[in-house]
């Protein structure tokens, strides 16, 4: 924390700077993105196993990182090469990407491939769906709590109460 940035403030203020670099602090000791939002650390504080927590962790670290490539597009241009960077930039690339990719995971169930290359290619799904989050500005805690009011009802329901377009 910055001794400096926090002489002249209010109590209040320096407070809250003291509380914000204590989370911080324990997040990035906990191996955890420093920019979880408390939706997501209460997620992954009340989750019920250690895999559940790995789970969370594992798709909040990747965001995590996506999102810091996409600041520094902001802050620093292009900058350094990055893959995560040129399909931020690139829309149309992304997309071809994603079908690919959702083509490649269609491939190893029609062709009985073996199950690290399924896990291989729904990896690749993942992330890349996870650029295209990052592009709409959609968090994965949003996505979650999709998938977890839809537990409440069956796939039938679920599709018929969706709004007709």
């Amino acid at each position: 924390m910055d001794l400096h940035a926090i002489q002249g403030q209010r109590p209040a203020t320096i407070l809250q700077s003291m509380m914000h670099y204590k989370v911080q602090r324990y997040l990035s000791l906990m191996n955890l993105p420093v920019n979880m939002n408390l939706l997501e650390l209460k997620y992954y504080c009340i989750s019920q196993s250690n895999q559940e927590r790995q789970v969370a962790t594992t798709l909040y670290s990747l965001e995590d990182t996506i999102s810091r490539r996409k600041e520094e597009i902001v802050t620093e241009g292009s900058g350094k090469p990055s893959w995560t960077k040129k399909l931020l930039l690139d829309n149309q690339l992304l997309c071809s990407k994603i079908r690919e990719e959702a083509g490649e995971l269609i491939e190893t169930l029609l062709e009985n491939e073996d199950k690290s290359r399924t896990a291989s290619e729904m990896a690749d799904l993942l992330y890349h769906a996870m650029v295209l989050l990052s592009v709409r500005d959609v968090k994965m805690e949003e996505v979650l709590e999709v998938l977890r009011r839809r537990f409440s009802q069956s796939g039938v329901e679920e599709k018929a109460s969706r709004k007709k377009s």
